[in-house]
């Protein structure tokens, strides 16, 4: 018969700790986890103080509360969690998360509902617990503090953090960054539960800036739910929206997690986590580019401990095949769709922008004749009567017209135009005779009615044209100005506004300069275009280039 033995396990309590506090790679991760063990004990109302300048950190929170039980209870609890599953805590680590990002270590004081008092600071010296193989944390009762909800000790909670590390790998941090996170992690509990989470963040510099965290409902439109079900994955549910297109764009942000903890993480995050060819990049992209928000839920991912990403298991796989799929079918063409969409609200929003500059062009003596050229123009809902004679039908399409006189003496501001009875006010019983509506056309506004001889003036109108080489083209009967979207110097100016608007300021005094120009037989040379074709070129030139080169 052969001998059995059985031996006994240990390890340096002490390194453990710090090891397992050192997989929380930097100070906001350190502050999530803070935040979440906040969430989890039922908190309503969550402070943080953080200032980068003195190098400290303090978290409050008012949930359930720890006493010296319980707490004893948590220690031993390291690296398995005392929280079911419906809880973001799922791994017994966070607890001692501050020590990774502390010089001195943390203080965690506490008082459990719903006794008033007593409150215990326990003591966490990084430098101690590292050097004890049996590990022993000082603690002590606090009668300085007693519970009153409406007081200044309105919290059960405090961790506090004193000389945080000055490698800034660590200590790097934005309040923009600490907000966003704290919104994507935890959005859905916080608007369930009504939480308030408030920042108060001073900078390395000093400067300091207080909010609140803001996680509102996904306000686009929702997009029809796509469920699907694996023998890896389980069930998986796309739970999309098209975000809401903002000034600076659309900024949506869609989260991945699973249907058994609340616990989310982002898509750039998840795009991590899946590279490898896991999931194509063109998939990861698009999904994070801003047009969609919502969530993504796969019933049998397994959260990493680190709560930055899953493990790399056949549910994982399984699930990036179906979002491939789903892109292919559904996302890809609707992102297609809606970038030109939006293409085209940017291009009439700044079209509306340089319109005045336009139209007192216009109105200067040198252009006189290209302005009585114009014959054509277009009236809106609320406009004088216009006769029935007059009338020559619907304008090509939908406008924004930025009503003429921007730069009156009495009228500084620009108005916009095409308005019915706005305020309640009968349309006028006769025109203004400097009434210049200025159409940019575009998916908003409405469409006008083209009249003979009056409301005439520029119009703008942006398009991909067949021909490249021209940038763009001018109709001297109706005044419309038509950019060629196609064309390489519209490329060049694209991707930045101010660019953009310089570029048409420049193609409008290089058209209305052509028209003046026209011969007998109301023609321009073709010498004559190519030149200003090229004008326009070295015009591009400096806008591109002109900024870097005087600040030289």
């Amino acid at each position: 018969m052969r001998k059995t033995v059985q031996l006994d396990v240990q390890f340096h309590q002490g390194k453990t700790i710090m090891d397992t506090a050192r997989t929380y790679a930097n100070l906001l991760k350190v502050l999530l986890e803070v935040v979440q063990n906040g969430i989890d004990s039922g908190a309503r109302r969550i402070e943080l103080r953080v200032n980068q300048q003195k190098r400290t950190f303090t978290v409050y929170d008012n949930g359930s509360g720890c006493g010296v039980e319980k707490f004893q209870k948590a220690l031993r609890s390291l690296n398995s969690t005392m929280k079911d599953e419906s809880r973001y805590g799922q791994f017994g680590r966070g607890l001692v998360a501050p020590l990774s990002v502390s010089e001195d270590g943390f203080t965690f004081t506490s008082c459990e509902q719903p006794h008033r008092a007593p409150y215990f600071t326990y003591y966490f010296n990084p430098k101690k617990i590292e050097a004890q193989s049996m590990v022993k944390i000082d603690g002590e009762e606090r009668p300085d503090l007693s519970f009153d909800a409406d007081g200044k000790v309105w919290w059960r909670t405090a961790v506090e953090a004193k000389k945080l590390t000055r490698d800034r790998r660590l200590a790097a941090l934005t309040l923009r960054q600490l907000l966003d996170e704290i919104a994507i992690k935890f959005g859905e509990t916080i608007r369930s539960r009504e939480i308030l989470i408030s920042i108060a963040f001073t900078d390395a510099e000093g400067e300091s800036d207080a909010k609140n965290v803001t996680a509102p409902e996904y306000n686009g439109e929702r997009l029809e739910i796509a469920d699907f079900t694996g023998k890896e994955s389980g069930k998986i549910t796309l739970e999309l929206y098209l975000a809401r297109l903002g000034r600076n764009g659309r900024k949506g942000r869609v989260v991945v997690g699973t249907t058994t903890n609340p616990s989310r993480i982002s898509m750039p995050e998840f795009m991590d986590n899946a590279r490898g060819g896991l999931l194509r990049s063109e998939v990861g992209h698009g999904l994070n580019s801003g047009i969609f928000e919502g969530k993504i839920l796969c019933q049998n991912l397994k959260l990493n401990p680190d709560r930055t990403r899953f493990e790399d298991t056949e549910a994982l796989a399984e699930l990036c095949l179906h979002l491939e799929d789903w892109w292919e079918k559904k996302g890809k063409p609707i992102m297609a769709d809606l970038r030109e969409q939006d293409d085209d609200s940017r291009f009439q929003r700044l079209g509306t922008s340089v319109m005045p500059y336009a139209e007192l062009l216009l109105r200067q003596d040198r252009f006189k004749t290209v302005a009585e050229s114009i014959q054509v123009g277009t009236v809106g809902r609320g406009h004088a009567a216009v006769e029935e004679t007059n009338i020559l039908g619907p304008d090509k399409g939908t406008s924004i017209g930025i009503d003429g006189g921007p730069f009156d003496e009495k009228d500084p501001k620009p108005r916009k135009g095409g308005g019915s009875g706005e305020g309640g006010k009968p349309p006028p019983k006769k025109d203004h005779p400097k009434h210049t509506p200025g159409p940019v056309y575009g998916p908003r506004g409405h469409r006008r009615t083209e009249v003979m001889g009056s409301s005439t003036g520029l119009r703008f109108a942006y398009v991909e044209m067949v021909n490249t080489s021209i940038p763009f083209t001018f109709e001297p009967a109706t005044g419309t100005l038509t950019f060629n979207l196609d064309h390489p110097d519209w490329a060049k100016c694209e991707d930045a506004d101010g660019a953009l608007q310089r570029y048409q300021i420049a193609v409008i005094g290089t058209a209305l300069s052509l028209e003046l120009y026209r011969n007998g037989s109301r023609a321009i040379s073709q010498e004559l275009v190519e030149f200003a074709h090229a004008g326009l070129q070295e015009q591009v030139f400096a806008i591109m280039n002109g900024d870097a080169m005087l600040k030289k």
